[in-house]
C-alpha cells in the first residue's frame, strides 16, 4: 500500500521540526520512513499507527540523534584523537598532582614542581580540552547546557589561578578562590542540577 502526499507533507514536517541540516540526509530519512510505513500499512496498520511505530524504529530515540550520530561519523578520527588527548592528559597531570601533593607533605624534592605542573595542566589543559570536547559531542544541545559548561570552567580557571597565586605568595589569592566558589556555587551547581532535573522528567 503506498502512502498519499498528504501522508508525505505530514513526514517532511515531521522530520523539518528536527535539528537536521543536510537536505541528503532528510531525503533520505524520508525514503526510510515512506518504506517502513508502507510496510505496517499494507499489513493493515492505520497511517498514524505506521508512523508512529516507524519512528520507534528508525529513530527511537528522536529525530536529532540521527543528526548526532551523523557528525560522529563523519568526524570519527577526530573525536577519537581528541579523547585520546583528553584522557592521556588528564592522566598525566592527576598524577603529578597526587605525587606532587604526596612530596610536598614529606618535604620531599620535586613537590613543589610536580604540584605546580599537575595543577597548571589540569586548569589549562585538560580542563578547556573537556569543555570543548563536551560542546563538539553535543553540538545542538539547549543554551543551558552550553552555559553549564563555560560556567563550570570558568570556576575551575579561576580556582587553578587560585591556588598557583597561594603557591607563588601572589596577591589576589583571596579573591580569585571567593570568585570560583561564587561561580561554582551560583552559576555551575544551578544549571547542573536543573538539567539533572529536566532529564529525570523527560
Amino acid at each position: 500500500m503506498r502512502i498519499s502526499e498528504d501522508h508525505i507533507e505530514i513526514i517532511e514536517k515531521e522530520i523539518a521540526l528536527s535539528s537536521l541540516k543536510s537536505k541528503e540526509l532528510k531525503d533520505d530519512l524520508l525514503d526510510h520512513f515512506c518504506c517502513a510505513i508502507e510496510i505496517y500499512m499494507s499489513k493493515g496498520s492505520s497511517f498514524e499507527e505506521a508512523f508512529n511505530q516507524s519512528k520507534k524504529d528508525i529513530s527511537p530515540n528522536g529525530i536529532d540523534e540521527i543528526q548526532r550520530e551523523t557528525v560522529y561519523l563523519l568526524n570519527y578520527k577526530r573525536i577519537l584523537i581528541m579523547k585520546k588527548l583528553l584522557y592521556t592528559t588528564g592522566l598525566i597531570f592527576s598524577m603529578c598532582l597526587s605525587l606532587g601533593l604526596l612530596l610536598k607533605i614529606m618535604h620531599w624534592p620535586a613537590g613543589f614542581h610536580l604540584l605546580m605542573t599537575g595543577t597548571l595542566g589540569l586548569g589549562f589543559v585538560f580542563l578547556p580540552l573537556l569543555t570543548i570536547h563536551q560542546l563538539k559531542l553535543k553540538a545542538n544541545q539547549l543554551l543551558s547546557e552550553k552555559a553549564k559548561y563555560f560556567l563550570g570552567l570558568a570556576a575551575g580557571l579561576l580556582f587553578t589561578t587560585s591556588i598557583i597565586f597561594k603557591q607563588l605568595h601572589l596577591m589576589g589569592t583571596n579573591v580569585l578562590l571567593v570568585l570560583s566558589v561564587f561561580i561554582f556555587t551560583f552559576g555551575f551547581l544551578p544549571f547542573l542540577f536543573f538539567r539533572l532535573y529536566k532529564k529525570s522528567i523527560d
